[in-house]
């Protein structure tokens, strides 16, 4: 369970060259008022992982060991969606104290 603090955005994957991604992130997070600098982006694709470096967010990838490229560093690296959660959670209460 989340802390009362923490704010959590659920942003649908965008079907685009990649050149196009930043943008749905930047007006996403613009319209629900989210520090980008502060977010994280998860995802189990490499492109989830460049749009949020892009964006600015810290980018956690979710490895479930596709055969296809690996996201450039620098990332934080889970294998499942619960083990990215706990590191933000993690990053969180660190930033917190």
């Amino acid at each position: 369970m989340l802390p009362p603090a923490a704010s959590v955005a659920i942003l649908r994957p965008v079907i685009a060259p990649l050149r196009f991604r930043l943008f749905p992130v930047v007006a996403a997070a613009q319209a629900a008022h989210l520090d980008l600098g502060a977010s994280f982006m998860v995802g189990d694709r490499w492109r989830d992982v460049a749009a949020g470096q892009r964006a600015g967010c810290q980018s956690i990838f979710i490895d479930y060991n596709y055969a296809e490229p690996q996201p450039h560093a620098p990332y934080l690296r889970a294998q499942s969606l619960h083990e990215a959660a706990d590191l933000i959670l993690c990053q969180q209460h660190l930033v917190a104290h």
